[in-house]
């Protein structure tokens, strides 16, 4: 039987308290030890400004903090 761990992580960026963007990345096997980011949004008037390039390091060091030695992204259909 495999094992697999499910270890979701979830980000959220704010200025001047709205949301401004989110990301949710889980470790999904643990021999070798992958994580993958699931979804990165940031909201139209925060894009240029580094929101998503943040949330993304904080979501790839948090995977290397659970032991990740890769980690992957999906990308929908269509998305520029």
């Amino acid at each position: 039987m495999t094992s697999v761990l499910f270890n979701y992580l979830w980000g959220c960026a704010t200025e001047d308290d709205e949301v401004a963007g989110f990301v949710q990345a889980e470790v999904v096997s643990k021999d070798p030890v992958e994580g993958r980011v699931l979804w990165l949004h940031v909201h139209p008037d925060a894009r240029g400004d580094g929101v998503g390039s943040r949330l993304f390091v904080r979501a790839q060091e948090a995977l290397v903090d659970r032991g990740a030695d890769r980690i992957t992204g999906v990308v929908l259909e269509g998305n520029d």
